[in-house]
């Protein structure tokens, strides 16, 4: 500030204040040069104004610019992975339909429908979150996801 002051040219300096109360407001002090009748410097005009609300508004902008590109990027992953679990629960499916497949296969090949299906349901809802696609709110018995869930937490955990 002193430079500015020093060098007489119009200058614009933000800053925030804290006021008495402990609240902190954002202030834009802009001076200009006032030169006297003669040519000699005679100080400066200047104005304080009160920025916060404007600060405020930028800040909410920021926002939802980063809400709106977290959603952006989950509709894409949500899409990318939805195309996978469409090949997985085609393969899974051509194995259920295999003859040949011991009762330990078919069973290994329901669990794979089965996650895939909750994974679907995973996607479904990041794409809603993505305002991609509809979320739908239903009553569930939470007794009955745990027992659906449960042999697929057994698998994959060491006993």
């Amino acid at each position: 500030m002193t430079a500015h002051f020093k060098s007489r040219l119009e200058s614009t300096l933000e800053y925030r204040l804290r006021r008495a109360d402990g609240e902190y407001r954002w202030i834009v002090n802009r001076a200009v040069p006032r030169w006297d009748d003669k040519g000699y410097f005679a100080g400066f005009i200047g104005s304080c104004t009160d920025i916060s609300e404007v600060k405020e508004a930028e800040e909410r902008v920021r926002h939802a610019a980063k809400l709106e590109s977290l959603g952006i990027l989950a509709g894409g992953i949500a899409h990318d992975f939805n195309n996978l679990l469409t090949g997985i629960l085609g393969h899974a499916s051509l194995l259920l339909n295999d003859s040949t497949l011991s009762s330990r296969g078919a069973e290994s090949a329901e669990a794979i429908v089965k996650t895939s299906e909750t994974a679907a349901r995973l996607t479904r809802q990041m794409l809603a979150y993505a305002g991609k696609g509809s979320f739908h709110l239903k009553q569930v018995d939470i007794s009955v996801e745990v027992q659906e869930t449960l042999p697929l937490i057994q698998a994959s955990t060491p006993p």
